[in-house]
């Protein structure tokens, strides 16, 4: 999210250019040794006194793992809207997507259980998870015009018009006014002045006109009631001011982070996702602290946070388990302090992505493609809970690999990616137990009764896609 940045220049040039060029497949490229990493300079504690020296530089130039998967041609045939789509932007919340067309309007599909998708409605399901009424939409729907900017959290949306009108809709969580804890089903107007904005989890947060950063929603718990003891978060009912001046903003789950025009960054919420050095667990920073400098892109997932610096090194740092996500190729648990993890990189993606100077789109970690589960009724479960969910991860390793080439943006939700190719085509993949991935299809579920078991849920139809499939035609995308 950044402080005025309408994207429609760059998607005229675009469109003028697209004629011009030919398609391009993803392809592999030989593997290559990783560079010795560097670290970013240890930055002041003080923020009015930022530091000078930036990050070391690599020793050699590197050029990261590519995926092994060989090419194929095959095409995945399917009910998918026909069309090019010109799609400019793309934003991903736990089970919805948003895309921005560069004529301005915005399309949206996918779960819809919260009014997330703004169409007036909200997903009903019965005891056996069927749908009752009001299903979700499993291609792209036209909802607003003249939008130039969006963003999606969990189970709500929002969007920016060209007048600086920011809506707002879904979850209760995201309506900084009034606190009805009534979810919103058509777009509700919230803010003035606003150019740009993100979500995060049950975060959001925008950018005025004049410089200002506000925050609302309840995953940023060091900025209202907390009890520690009790993990306990008390909503609020109005946007709060973060700082000024700010040139661009993320959101993660629990934290914030915000770039100033100098190059600092900055973050706050908690401090274990800030990349601060090692804090004790459940440390929620209030006032805004420096990470480190000479910083021009960032990007935050709900825990893992990044930072491309001025010569286009990419750190991260954050929870880093055993997928690796920080994308470091560490096999640390938790990466407390900003660790290299590739040079030549252009922009970086939620999602564990990011993008290199040669429009290549990179990935890294893992992304859940969809699931398989049995679960029993209640009066069946016994004292484990009964039940059990087996999710199909497709795991691209603890560096990043090459998943597409000629790539503008892309961004990644809980367990789905859409990513958009330099001539606006709209790619999707990952889960699509709600028709997130915009292929018309979607997963669908049964039950059986048992005497012992009770009800019985399983899946009937498998709709999630591995691989990058283009949405509007049906050739399937592949490395």
């Amino acid at each position: 999210m950044s402080n005025g940045g309408n994207k429609s220049d760059e998607a005229n040039k675009l469109n003028q250019s697209s004629a011009n060029e030919t398609d391009q497949a993803p392809q592999p490229s030989e593997e290559t040794e990783r560079p010795e990493k560097p670290s970013p300079s240890k930055p002041s504690p003080d923020p009015t006194k930022p530091p000078a020296v930036k990050p070391e530089a690599p020793e050699t130039s590197s050029k990261p793992e590519t995926s092994t998967k060989p090419d194929s041609d095959k095409e995945k045939p399917g009910d998918v809207p026909a069309g090019d789509l010109s799609i400019v932007k793309v934003a991903t919340g736990w089970s919805h997507s948003m895309a921005l067309h560069a004529d301005g309007s915005l399309w949206v599909w996918g779960d819809n259980a919260f009014g997330q998708l703004g169409n007036g409605k909200a997903t009903i399901f019965d005891a056996h998870c069927q749908i009752v009424e009001n299903h979700d939409e499993y291609i792209p729907v036209r909802l607003l015009d003249n939008i130039m900017d969006i963003a999606a959290g969990s189970g709500f949306s929002l969007a920016v018009n060209n007048k600086g009108e920011l809506f707002s809709w879904g979850s209760y969580i995201a309506q900084p006014a009034g606190g009805s804890r009534i979810n919103q089903t058509t777009p509700l107007k919230i803010m003035d002045d606003v150019v740009s904005v993100d979500a995060c989890g049950s975060t959001a947060i925008a950018i005025t006109g004049d410089g200002r950063l506000w925050a609302w929603g309840i995953d940023v718990t060091s900025l209202w009631s907390w009890d520690p003891s009790t993990g306990d978060k008390t909503y609020i009912t109005d946007k709060v001011l973060i700082a000024e001046n700010v040139q661009k903003a993320a959101a993660g789950g629990g934290h914030i982070l915000y770039l100033m025009g100098d190059g600092n960054l900055f973050g706050i919420g908690n401090a274990s996702n800030l990349g601060i050095g090692s804090v004790a667990p459940n440390t929620y920073i209030s006032k805004p602290t420096l990470i480190f400098s000479s910083v021009r892109d960032i990007a935050a997932n709900y825990q893992t946070s990044f930072a491309i610096t001025i010569d286009d090194r990419l750190f991260g740092w954050g929870p880093n388990a055993d997928s690796g996500y920080v994308g470091s190729g560490s096999s640390e648990f938790w990466i407390d302090a900003p660790e290299f993890v590739m040079d030549d990189v252009q922009a970086v993606f939620p999602g564990n992505m990011l993008l290199r100077n040669d429009n290549s789109l990179w990935i890294w970690a893992d992304i859940n493609a969809g699931f398989d589960f049995w679960f029993t009724t209640p009066d069946k479960q016994g004292a484990d809970g009964g039940g059990m969910m087996l999710d199909l991860i497709v795991r691209y390793g603890k560096i990043p690999v090459k998943i597409m080439s000629n790539v503008l943006t892309a961004h990644g939700g809980a367990r789905h990616i859409l990513a958009v190719d330099r001539d606006l085509n709209l790619y999707a993949w990952g889960d699509n137990q709600f028709g997130q991935l915009g292929t018309g299809k979607v997963n669908t579920y049964g039950y059986e009764t048992d005497e012992f078991y009770g009800d019985t849920f399983y899946m009937t139809e498998d709709n999630c896609e591995p691989e990058p499939v283009r949405i509007g035609s049906v050739a399937a995308v592949t490395r």
